[in-house]
């Protein structure tokens, strides 16, 4: 096999893994698992309620969209009837167009009312408009009511309400600075929740109904409170946090922003016992669903399920990548490795001392491998070009793979190929879901980008990682599955061949 068709080859295996993780934690497929139905009680993990024509839906979130027909589904009686009497659910802007199987979307006889918004996951219009319908819903249910909550990533953008007399320009101008002074999703909505008058539990305290929420995560050790900002659960930061994050950010936020920041009550001892949160989907599924894929597919090779809290700055993560990469190869060459502690760290290493052990087993042994990353990391935008974290990831480990990466004897060809993408399909404001990147010692993407006066160092000066992939090769380093109708955070796949 030559050298290119074994580089095509591992690219190809890469992007199906992705393929495969994303599709475990396709809503459509794990609401099944959680719920079902029986007689006329529907069973919610291990809760039981009564069906009495009593069911309400609400959601928010880029992966609402498919999370509907199998609810009503559910509901639905033998005689066509249903238990579930109203809907109302906000979800991207033109999501179902862009959904391939029809099959997955609420047929036309669907009782709840589609809103899209947030173009480019940025709060509007629409998305206000439809948040005030939520709320006017939850508001008008009764005690016997049941109200089903479907949430996920995105539904912070999805589900804007300012508290008066904030405006949802001031509220989408504060978020968009901190996201480009670099803030991570924790940050963001600790402050989101502060200005929201549904955020941090507020949209619970606003029904009588009893709450089922369904939860597909997209942050780091699915914290409830931070999922969608939390519009289900107490609100327990500190009534100065949101505040701090501001200051340490430098955000330029307008009197009415500071009076109404500045008298936010910590939520001490609220609990919502009515309220039932479910996580039925995250990361970590995917990521052990690739481990398997590669278990399957790639009998040869030893996937590696590195950590599912990776954060931090995404060009400085793709760098860290390259340097463990590095660190392997050297290790394949003289039979043994010692890891940087420094870089278990920065790449959020779990079990320290079950990683080294794998490692060395595959250093020893020889043995091909993929190390699994996932989590969300962050940029900080001093440029003005068209990227995402998972593009400018893949870039800047592309310049340090040339630069970094060793020279081998002539009889070794090693070889590493680098995936780093969105589950929700989409990274950043562009339409790729992110990219990927692989290096020999002969040759390399770094090298292909040359020859087509494509030089990768002045796209990721100024945070044009997009521009710089879609010019590459026609795109061809792109990976582009479009809305996928899921979101839990990002996926990384670092294939190391001795």
């Amino acid at each position: 096999m030559t050298r290119n068709s074994i580089i095509g080859k591992s690219l190809s295996l890469l992007t199906d893994a992705f393929q495969e993780g994303v599709h475990s934690v396709l809503p459509h497929l794990l609401i099944p698992k959680f719920v079902r139905r029986e007689n006329e009680s529907l069973l919610v993990g291990h809760r039981a309620y009564k069906l009495n024509n009593n069911v309400h839906l609400v959601g928010f979130g880029k992966a609402v969209i498919t999370m509907i027909k199998p609810i009503e589904d559910m509901l639905r009686n033998s005689n066509s009837s249903s238990h579930l009497v109203s809907g109302v659910v906000s979800v991207p802007w033109k999501i179902q167009e862009s959904i391939q199987n029809v099959e997955l979307l609420p047929d036309n006889h669907s009782c709840v009312e589609i809103m899209e918004g947030a173009k480019n996951n940025i709060p509007d219009h629409d998305a206000f408009d439809a948040a005030k319908k939520i709320l006017n819903v939850v508001q008008d249910l009764k005690l016997e009511d049941l109200l089903i909550v479907l949430i996920s990533g995105g539904g912070s953008a999805l589900l804007p309400m300012p508290i008066p007399p904030i405006t949802l320009e001031e509220k989408s101008s504060i978020v968009r600075q901190l996201s480009t002074a670099g803030a991570d999703i924790v940050e963001l909505n600790t402050v989101r929740k502060a200005i929201s008058a549904v955020k941090g539990g507020k949209l619970a305290e606003n029904t009588k109904a009893t709450i089922i929420s369904l939860i597909l995560s997209d942050v780091i050790d699915s914290s409830l409170d931070i999922i969608a900002s939390g519009p289900t659960v107490p609100n327990t930061d500190h009534p100065g946090k949101a505040m701090e994050i501001i200051s340490k950010y430098n955000v330029i936020i307008s009197p009415d922003v500071r009076h109404v920041m500045s008298n936010q009550l910590r939520s001490e001892n609220v609990d919502f016992p009515d309220a039932s949160n479910n996580v039925i989907g995250d990361n970590k599924l995917a990521l052990e669903a690739t481990r398997r894929f590669f278990k399957q597919k790639q009998r040869d090779c030893h996937p590696i399920v590195v950590t599912s809290s990776l954060k931090g700055e995404a060009a400085m993560i793709g760098h860290s990548i390259v340097l463990l990469s590095k660190e392997i190869i050297d290790g394949y060459r003289c039979g043994h490795i010692d890891i940087t502690p420094s870089l278990l760290l920065d790449l959020h290493v779990e079990r320290h001392a079950n990683f080294i052990e794998e490692i060395s087993r595959c250093v020893t042994e020889k043995l091909p491998l993929c190390l699994l990353f996932g989590g969300e990391s962050t940029v900080e935008v001093k440029g003005t070009g068209v990227g995402g974290r998972n593009q400018e990831m893949v870039l800047a480990a592309t310049i340090h793979m040339k630069t970094e990466l060793p020279r081998v004897p002539e009889d070794q060809e090693p070889l590493v190929v680098l995936l780093s993408a969105g589950t929700d399909g989409l990274d950043g404001p562009t339409t790729a879901a992110g990219a990927l990147t692989y290096w020999t010692p002969q040759r390399c993407l770094y090298d292909d980008a040359l020859d087509e006066d494509v030089r990768p160092e002045r796209y990721l000066a100024r945070n044009d990682s997009h521009s710089f992939f879609r010019k590459l090769s026609s795109g061809k380093y792109l990976v582009q599955p479009g809305h996928t109708g899921t979101n839990v955070m990002d996926l990384q796949m670092l294939y190391i061949r001795p």
